[in-house]
């Protein structure tokens, strides 16, 4: 089967399923729609008893907060399209963002992008990452405005830090890209998570590691109640209104999925 053909039939069954959703449910007696979109540190690991995505239910419902979460993870995943940098051959953040966030019409869109932006693939700290800061950048602003367009609430998430195992030219680089986060965060007005300054608190950012990338249960857990702490917040403030959807919304997404 054709990847053009995959694509639109998955983009329609989520169409279909969204509406489903909508027909049976108003935003008044729902839980609140979570949608967390990132690369393998937002993924579920077989390796982790349980990632961030996973504890936020049980962690909101202790502040009284009815949520539904979607890990829309993805390992290699960076920012962009697959034409930007395709040593993964999986669809990226931008190449998805329709049929695996924007279709299931979420109020709470939990972003958290680039490790694999800006990663260099030799052992030259002077060579290119795989997306330039600039486009990951301009990525997560797109990302950010299409979702926020469509009436959900944008938390942006800094990559974390890298280990001792790892040369620090690289934890360094990615550092940039974590900046570029909290920039965009700012001009859009998204709700802003430091992941790096939360793991780096800590008296060893290697016993929040696997590998000296991802987190482990420990770093996952900080990260779930720096979260959990934030969406509480904003929901005592009244800033997390349940999105009203339409046949036309969602007629839209798909349509805009089919390119």
């Amino acid at each position: 089967m054709k990847m053009t053909t995959y694509r639109a039939i998955l983009c329609l069954a989520s169409w279909l399923f969204a509406v489903a959703c909508a027909a049976l449910s108003t935003p008044q007696d729902r839980p609140l729609r979570i949608f967390a979109f990132g690369d393998s540190t937002t993924a579920t690991r077989e390796t982790v008893g349980a990632v961030y995505a996973q504890r936020l239910p049980q962690l909101l419902a202790a502040e009284a907060i009815d949520a539904t979460v979607w890990n829309s993870g993805l390992g290699g995943s960076h920012s962009g399209r697959r034409v930007d940098n395709g040593r993964h051959k999986i669809d990226h953040a931008l190449d998805r963002l329709n049929v695996a966030v924007r279709a299931g019409c979420p109020d709470v869109v939990v972003i958290q992008f680039g490790i694999n932006d800006s990663w260099i693939d030799s052992d030259n700290e002077e060579d290119a990452s795989r997306i330039p800061l600039s486009e990951y950048a301009w990525n997560l602003r797109e990302i950010v405005l299409s979702l926020q367009g469509d009436g959900a609430t944008t938390i942006l998430m800094t990559p974390g830090l890298l280990g001792s195992n790892l040369a620090p030219w690289r934890d360094a680089r990615l550092a940039t890209y974590a900046d570029a986060v909290q920039k965009v965060a700012q001009d859009t007005d998204s709700p802003f998570v430091d992941v790096r300054a939360i793991m780096g608190r800590m008296p060893s950012v290697d016993e929040l590691l696997l590998d000296g990338t991802h987190p482990n249960d420990v770093g996952h857990m900080l990260v779930a109640e720096a979260l959990t702490q934030l969406i509480a917040e904003l929901e005592r403030k009244g800033e997390l209104p349940r999105r009203e959807e339409s046949a036309e919304d969602f007629q839209r997404i798909f349509e805009e999925g089919r390119d």
